[in-house]
């Protein structure tokens, strides 16, 4: 499983994704555009068309076409995932080229 911001297009793609997700690991509603979830690659694959789903950042253009309030918890929902570890984490203290933060 992983972490998905799925962007529906309308309200009508929203209810369908939501109702289709239900029982899932649902994290965050944000009707009628944002779920956000952990999710198996076969969920994502049922997804009705013209509903995306990103582990990552959402393109520029696609949250342009966003409400500004989706626009802002779409942001705001991939931003609290973490997802940036810095390229050392989980390295013992003492690896070659290791840099302790501070």
């Amino acid at each position: 499983m992983q972490n998905f911001l799925i962007v529906a297009p309308d309200p009508k793609a929203y209810r369908e994704t939501d109702e289709l997700l239900r029982g899932r690991n649902v994290i965050a509603r944000v009707s009628p555009h944002l779920i956000e979830g952990r999710f198996t690659a076969e969920d994502i694959a049922r997804l009705p068309a013209g509903v995306e789903a990103f582990s990552g950042p959402i393109p520029a253009k696609l949250l342009q076409e966003l409400p500004p309030s989706a626009r802002l918890a779409a942001k705001a929902l991939v931003r609290a995932r973490g997802r940036e570890e810095p390229a050392e984490e989980g390295l013992p203290w003492d690896a070659p080229g290791f840099e302790p933060p501070g």
